[in-house]
C-alpha cells in the first residue's frame, strides 16, 4: 500500500481499514480505535515528510 505525502491521501485509510476488518472478520467494536491511530501515524509521517523537505 501506498500513500501519497499529502493530507488528502488520508481519506484513503477508512477503505482501507473496512476492507481489512471485513476481511479478517474482526470486530467493529475496534474500527474506531484503528482508524484514530492510523490516521495519526499517517498524520505524523506526512508532517515529518514535509518537515524534512
Amino acid at each position: 500500500m501506498n500513500f501519497k505525502s499529502d493530507p488528502t491521501s488520508i481519506t484513503g485509510i477508512e477503505p482501507l481499514v473496512q476492507e481489512v476488518f471485513e476481511k479478517y472478520d474482526i470486530s467493529h467494536d475496534y474500527f474506531g480505535n484503528v482508524l484514530v491511530a492510523l490516521t495519526e501515524a499517517m498524520n505524523n509521517a506526512i508532517r515529518q515528510c514535509i518537515r524534512s523537505l
